[in-house]
């Protein structure tokens, strides 16, 4: 997975993340893959992000990217 650019551990990252989450959906791209919103971590505060699902091809998810929109 990646995290504004770089690459991190989705072991590590997911034990790191607390309450964080979407106040917002503003776009969802047409393949349901990217969201993008605003987001609020306890850490960060709020702020414009998207996550980014991308497929393998059996359909199941081989990456994550996250970051500032």
């Amino acid at each position: 997975m990646t995290d504004d650019g770089a690459l991190r551990d989705f072991g590590a990252f997911s034990a790191e993340i607390g309450n964080e989450y979407f106040t917002s959906i503003e776009k969802v791209s047409p393949d349901g893959h990217t969201v993008t919103g605003q987001f609020h971590s306890e850490t960060w505060g709020n702020f414009r992000t998207f996550f980014r699902f991308v497929p393998d091809e059996s359909g199941k998810f081989r990456q994550l990217d996250i970051g500032q929109a």
